[in-house]
This record gives C-alpha cells, structure tokens and sequence, in this order.
C-alpha cells in the first residue's frame, strides 16, 4: 500500500490566522508534509504556490511561498 503522488496547496487568510499563523500554516505545515510524504517513500510531491513568489519579495505572502519553493529544491 503506498501512493505515488502528493499534490499540496495549502492557504489561509492573515486577517484570520495572523501573521504568524499564516507562516505556520502556509510554510511550516507545507513543509513537513513533503518531508513526511517522501520519508514514505512518494515519488512525486507538487506544491502549488502562487505566482509572483519569490523568497526575496517585500509583499509577505510572496515571500512566504518563495521560500517554500526554495526550502524544497534541496
């Protein structure tokens, strides 16, 4: 039993998780469930993040989803 793709796309609203939670939902959850997917042994995990990202972009959410893109190149 196992599976062979994961696709993630996870969001919320900052006004209603905050800023903090934001990035803990969107960045660190996002994470660990890539990471947890291929210690499972998935071969192929997609991330949907958003146009416009970019780790180094002033707009949070842009950043935000910039560094998921660049924590999961590794």
């Amino acid at each position: 039993m196992g599976f062979d793709s994961i696709f993630i796309h996870v969001g919320t609203q900052r006004r209603k998780a905050g800023l903090e939670g934001q990035i803990r939902l969107e960045y660190d959850n996002t994470l660990a469930i890539a990471k947890a997917v291929k210690g499972f042994g998935c071969r192929n995990c997609h991330i949907v993040t958003s146009t416009g990202a970019n780790a180094n972009s002033s707009i949070m959410y842009l950043k935000t989803k910039g560094r998921i893109e660049e924590s999961l190149k590794s």
